[in-house]
């Protein structure tokens, strides 16, 4: 497995930073190890939910895992000011540290996501 850092400036839409950083790479899937940042606004959309709720203010990374793939991604983020989670983090407020590991997969991440 290939680790490769990343670094988001300030005001980056994480997911799609995540999204374009992913399709820039060699590997056409890959996860996220470790990420260490807080959001100014981060967009969840809660486990039953059809829409997603906007929470703004200081919001610091709990938590955020994923898969990563040339045709998307699939992530979920934990966020504390008050603890709540769920998908589609948003905008970065400050610089963030993300980790991802990069696994060589030499057919489409759907199939492979099939065979889990």
């Amino acid at each position: 497995m290939k680790v490769v850092p990343l670094r988001l400036q300030p005001g980056t839409d994480l997911r799609r930073a995540l999204g374009v950083w992913m399709g820039e790479q060699e590997e056409k899937a890959g996860c996220l190890i470790s990420a260490v940042g807080s959001l100014s606004v981060a967009q969840l959309r809660l486990a039953g939910a059809k829409g997603a709720n906007v929470i703004c203010g200081d919001l610091e990374i709990l938590s955020l895992c994923g898969n990563l793939s040339h045709d998307g991604a699939h992530l979920h983020i934990a966020v504390a000011n008050t603890a709540i989670g769920g998908d589609k983090p948003g905008a970065a407020r400050r610089i963030q540290s993300i980790l991802a590991g990069m696994q060589t997969v030499n057919h489409d991440s759907k199939e492979l996501l099939k065979k889990v």
